[in-house]
């Protein structure tokens, strides 16, 4: 069975800009991904924007909660000297901290290197070194682990661990 591709005109046609309202106009202007985030917590910002019960712990997040973090995650990427430009990989798998640090990243200026922190070390590694990347975001302490003993073959100078985990910083000997 074969699917046919359909397209939906509302009565009268598409509306032209002048008749769009105020918010879609808004949205129209937007250059970028991150620009987004102000406008919304501006317009939804008690509205919950990540639901996520079965996380541990669980999490609940607003537009303007969001929109903080977000902002906050960029600045501190700033402060370890991420600049407009700059490689940065997400190893990590969907979560509202891969959210945060994604939309950081970009709103940092960095351009993302994403992967799964499932994939396999040898691809993992692969990506690190072809992408130059310079900065590590990683899911947690397993998926360190797995890139320990290839990571100092990278061009990677800090790595960020998303999770509350703490490393034995004397397995994780500097690059």
């Amino acid at each position: 069975m074969t699917s046919a591709a359909y397209t939906y005109t509302p009565p009268g046609g598409l509306p032209q800009d002048a008749s769009l309202p105020n918010h879609f106009l808004a949205y129209k202007t937007l250059q970028s991904l991150p620009e987004i985030w102000p406008l919304l917590a501006q317009r939804h910002g008690e509205v919950v924007a990540v639901d996520a019960p079965y996380e541990e712990p669980a999490t609940r997040i607003t537009y303007s909660e969001l929109y903080q973090r977000i902002q906050r995650f960029a600045a501190g990427l700033q402060a370890l000297g991420v600049a407009a430009g700059d490689r940065v990989a997400l190893f990590a798998d969907n979560s509202p901290r891969w959210l945060i640090a994604d939309q950081g990243s970009m709103m940092a200026g960095a351009i993302n290197v994403v992967r799964s922190g499932t994939a396999e070390a040898q691809e993992l590694l692969y990506i690190l070194r072809d992408s130059g990347a310079t900065l590590l975001l990683i899911e947690n302490l397993a998926t360190l682990r797995k890139l320990q003993e290839g990571l100092a073959e990278t061009g990677v100078e800090t790595v960020v661990l998303l999770s509350a985990e703490s490393p034995e910083l004397e397995h994780f000997p500097p690059p």
